[in-house]
């Protein structure tokens, strides 16, 4: 016999409960500082990629010195 009050989803229906109990400026500043740390990453490993493909292209090359 089940006792009363206690459904399989009840754990679940515990979480988003306590879920939705957060703070909402808890949740944005966690949004925020992944969005800024995104970006940052997004930038270093562009500039790095950038780097790489000049120095592998031999810029010395493309002087105008070697005339």
């Amino acid at each position: 016999m089940r006792s009363k009050g206690h459904s399989p989803l009840s754990h679940f229906s515990h979480f988003v409960n306590q879920f939705r109990s957060l703070p909402r400026d808890y949740i944005a500043r966690r949004r925020r500082s992944r969005r800024i740390t995104n970006i940052i990453m997004i930038t270093v490993l562009s500039f790095l990629v950038a780097a790489l493909i000049v120095y592998a292209s031999n810029p010395k090359a493309f002087s105008a010195a070697a005339r």
